[in-house]
């Protein structure tokens, strides 16, 4: 569209002029969470799974994934039991109904799978100094943490008892039933792997357990529960670990539930005949095994596990009777088994759910199971509410454990022993964000991006129209709707994944569900961020990917049509890699580079068809040059080529390739003489010549010289251009995508102005033109800049965030996105991750009046009256057809606009503060006029 203003100020801007913008965040992961589950402290980590393996590393401060243990999605949960063995971690995750154990020393390339169970049924995970025990449904495996030495033990008669093995001076001790579903006792030593059952003294008798196996190491005598074959003899018993034999202590009737060690002593909870449920203390022998109280049933034979919790000096517990929620303690002795002060509230009853060894705390809950409370070893009683620390990790001053709010959905919490409150630990998922980093603005006037949230990993989003929600796009031929990460690369109206590591698949989307599909390649081949993508006529993607095949490498071609959810092989040669420049449209064929079995780079193109795909032409070789040749584009109806610091040009026409005589020297980027990215403007193309350190020039047409724009020795290797308004902006440095120094270049008359020359300052990029002004951002910068073209116009803009915490200085900006003159960003912060915003504030226009022509300075319309106290009125002059007008203030900020129906319309103006204004009417035939007003 064509715009002639006609009044002379040098630029309709005022210098400087700042506003702040507010922004509003698309938060997609919020109330979802990480859903940390099954707490791990490792070193300086903390692991834990959500899904796949996660971690969060105290020093660094940051959570990541460390490893994708599953290939796709899980519907379920999956049960993870970790154990430390050697200095790893060691864990059983439900893989494709199979288990399987895999290790980790927190790092990905450290996370390996050792070995896949037969079936999904593996029960407990038990490690010492020596060997991993793991117990499955009927079969007993040893590991010594490496697939070879991963092997079945021993196949049982029957299924192993869920409870998990106790280790003690290289053995484990575990139960499985027999063939009369009873449970017997074994024992394996975990040097030389015998396996054993543990028999009665002098007998060749095994012993059993019910349901439970308690043991206890009192000085190094093992003493636990059990009974013999007839019952007659139940209680506790003593281990002999030379012979494999156990000798009958006390009798107590059912399962010894519950133990501690204090002041070498066993305090347990049982059940006699004689004393009822109660206490008793042992220090291994019979004679000297005791109850202590005669008169207090302190126990039940279903108490909880933990009935009995040491801290400090004393024993804790809940009696069975009378004051069932008043706290009791013991020393071991009956004069030393006394009740406390500490009293549950409101209850009848109480448990104990864990004791904190760091900070020296019991964990109590209520008997619904709803209130929870600490206490330490000075029996201080606080109350946590619903806060329940069962599962959490302790850190000295605090526990961390999982939890849910309506803001972070479920994250890592804190509980602060000192201040006694409940904060957010790491907000992991939002600091992962839901990075949407390859938004682009599409044709019909909407967003595609891809974003990841806790249900479904990385999947296709879409903003349908400005200012709409963001909603997943689902793909219509998979149940997986995860998508591999990568930049968005447009055939048409659809969008292909171009993803950063190798895949399998090629993924594409429209927008919606039915034009969203996967398409699966042949086995051993994948598409990576080396593989190239061309565009055949907005109808068919063109990708070339590597394959290794067993009669040598090979490029594959491959075309998908965007109505089409089939993959073509269209040709596969002998060949190496793609090599980095991109394919071409050029008369309704796409061009492409191959580089072929001996390393010699070919140009190929394709129409589409198999017999279409073939060698378009060749520039030859020379001698002490390393040949790489780079595809450009197309001007004046001319592919052009750059090689060996020379520029080509082909006409597909008459098929002949002809040198463009154009400055050179011998440096540059592979030989190059001419950065990848050019532009055509007007009719007019540039690009950067490395012709000293760098040269801009503009070519009319390919038959007379460039003209030489500006030349500078800031200039890198790698150029990129916007053109915005009528002026040209072009930044370069030495890193695709970035600018260390940037220039504006007026398209009118040739001029250009410095903006910013500093190769020692953050990268320039995200170059983005909105209402005729330039915004872009800086390398690891959490700011936002505009300009019109100059040094001095060239601000920040401060970014205020409604609905979020503020984007901090630490944080930063990585992408801006123009959205129908509506900016969009992401932005990478600490409370949020990378995460998408849209600018609410209506964005200033940039009216540039300093290049007029001299011919277009005739005056075509009048304004009146001028200066105008409550209305104006345009008069049309000759052939000029007014068809509506907008009012602009002077900071470029749109003031009203409407049709224009006859010059006897009156626009009122009476609601304007007294200043200076600018109209710009458009005519029927789309040509732009502007005249200054004044307001009284």
């Amino acid at each position: 569209m064509k715009k002639i203003y006609f009044f002379f100020f040098s630029l309709f801007y005022i210098a400087n002029f700042s506003q702040t913008i507010d922004a509003e965040i698309y938060e997609i992961n919020q109330n979802t969470g990480v859903n940390p589950q099954y707490l791990q402290k490792y070193n300086d980590q903390l692991l834990f799974w959500s899904g796949d393996l996660w971690s969060y590393n105290f020093t660094t401060k940051k959570s990541t994934l460390i490893k994708k243990i599953f290939p796709y999605t899980p519907q379920f949960s999956s049960d993870v039991q970790f154990t430390l063995f050697q200095n790893k971690v060691y864990f059983l995750v439900d893989v494709s109904s199979k288990t399987q154990l895999w290790t980790t020393d927190g790092t990905e390339t450290g996370t390996k799978q050792i070995f896949e169970f037969p079936d999904d049924y593996v029960m407990q995970i038990t490690a010492d100094e020596n060997k991993i025990l793991i117990t499955e449904r009927n079969n007993i495996y040893i590991s010594d943490g490496t697939s070879a030495g991963t092997k079945l033990l021993k196949q049982m008669e029957g299924q192993t008892l869920e409870s998990k093995a106790f280790k003690f001076n290289s053995h484990f001790m575990y139960a499985a039933k027999n063939a009369n579903y009873s449970n017997e006792l074994w024992i394996t030593n975990s040097i030389d792997e015998t396996t054993t059952k543990i028999k009665i003294a002098g007998t060749e008798n095994p012993l059993y357990i019910h349901t439970t196996l308690k043991c206890f190491n009192l000085n190094g005598t093992i003493l636990f529960g059990a009974r013999n074959a007839s019952g007659t003899q139940t209680g506790l018993w003593s281990l002999d670990l030379a012979t494999k034999t156990a000798k009958f202590i006390y009798t107590t009737r059912g399962d010894l539930s519950s133990g501690e060690i204090l002041n070498n002593k066993l305090v347990f909870m049982g059940n006699t005949i004689e004393n009822g449920s109660n206490l008793f203390v042992t220090d291994g022998t019979p004679e000297n095994t005791k109850v202590l109280s005669s008169t207090m049933h302190f126990a039940s034979s279903n108490q909880y596990e933990l009935g009995l919790q040491k801290l400090g000096n004393s024993i804790y517990f809940f009696p069975y009777s009378q004051e069932r929620n008043r706290l009791w303690k013991t020393d071991g002795t009956v004069s030393g088994t006394v009740q406390t002060n500490v009293i549950i509230p409101n209850d009848f009853s109480a448990n104990m759910l864990r004791y904190f060894p760091i900070n020296e705390m019991i964990l109590i809950e209520n008997s619904g199971h709803t209130t929870f409370y600490l206490m330490d070893q000075f029996e201080n009683l606080i109350l946590l509410g619903e806060n329940r620390l069962h599962n959490s990790i302790e850190i000295a001053g605090k526990m961390i454990f999982p939890y849910e709010n309506q803001k972070y959905g479920k994250e890592l919490f804190q509980y602060h022993l000192e201040t006694k409150e409940v904060s957010l630990f790491k907000d992991t998922m939002h600091e992962q964000g839901s990075k949407p980093i390859n938004a682009v603005a599409t044709a019909d006037h909407g967003l595609i991006f891809t974003a990841f949230d806790q249900y479904y990993n990385n999947q296709f989003y879409k903003i349908a129209k400005k200012g709409d929600e963001p909603e997943a796009v689902k793909i219509s031929n998979s149940i997986y709707t995860n998508v591999p990460e990568g930049e968005l690369f447009r055939v048409g109206n659809s969008y292909y994944i171009t993803p950063n590591s190798y895949s399998s698949q090629i993924v594409k989307t429209n927008g919606t569900e039915a034009g969203t599909k996967k398409m699966t390649l042949p086995q051993n081949t994948e598409v990576s961020a080396n593989s190239k993508f061309g565009n055949l006529n907005d109808e068919s993607l063109i990708t070339t990917t590597y394959y290794n095949a067993g009669d040598g490498s090979k490029i594959r071609v491959f075309k998908n049509d965007i109505n089409s959810d089939t993959l073509e092989l269209l040709k596969e040669v002998p060949g190496r890699s793609s090599p980095r420049t991109k394919s071409i449209l050029y008369n309704n064929s796409l061009y492409f580079m191959i580089s072929n079995d001996i390393y010699k780079e070919e140009i190929w193109k394709t129409d589409g068809s198999a017999e279409g795909t073939v060698i378009a032409f060749n520039i030859p070789d020379e001698e002490y040059y390393n040949n790489a040749t780079q595809i450009l584009g197309v001007f004046d109806h001319q592919l052009l080529i750059a090689k060996n610091y020379r520029l080509f040009k082909y006409n597909s026409s008459t098929q002949v390739v002809t040198e463009i005589p154009f400055p050179a020297n011998d440096w540059g980027y592979g030989q190059w003489n001419v950065s990848q990215e050019i532009i055509e403007v007007d009719d007019k193309l540039y690009l950067l010549s490395q012709n000293g350190y760098g040269t801009i020039y503009k070519f009319d047409n390919l038959q007379t010289p460039p003209t030489e724009i500006l030349s500078s020795n800031y200039m890198g290797v790698f150029a990129n251009f916007n053109k915005c308004g009528s002026t040209l902006y072009f930044g370069t440095s030495n890193y695709e995508g970035k600018s260390n120094n940037l220039w504006s270049i007026n398209i009118n008359n040739n001029s250009y102005k410095e903006i910013s020359i500093n190769a020692n300052t953050p990268a320039i990029s995200n170059l983005t033109c909105i209402n005729n002004y330039l915004y872009f951002t800086k390398e690891n910068s959490s700011k936002i800049w505009r300009t019109n073209g100059t040094a001095e116009s060239t601000i920040t803009i401060p970014v205020n965030v409604v609905n979020e915490e503020q984007i901090a200085d630490t944080d930063q900006i990585l992408k801006l996105v123009n959205l129908e003159n509506t900016l969009y960003f992401v932005a990478n912060t600490k409370t949020s991750g990378e995460e998408l915003y849209a600018v609410t504030t209506e964005l200033p226009i940039y009216l540039n009046t300093g290049n007029v022509k001299s011919g277009a300075q005739k005056l075509k319309l009048i304004l009146f009256p001028n200066p105008a106290s409550s209305f104006i009125k345009i008069k049309e002059t000759g052939s000029l057809k007014v068809e509506n007008y907008t009012i602009f203030d002077f900071s470029g900020r749109l003031i009203s606009s409407g049709k224009y129906t006859n010059e006897n319309q009156i626009i009122d103006v009476s609601q304007l503060n007294a200043e200076n204004y600018l109209i710009e009417i458009t005519t029927k035939n789309g040509t732009q006029f502007s005249q200054q007003f004044i307001k009284k």
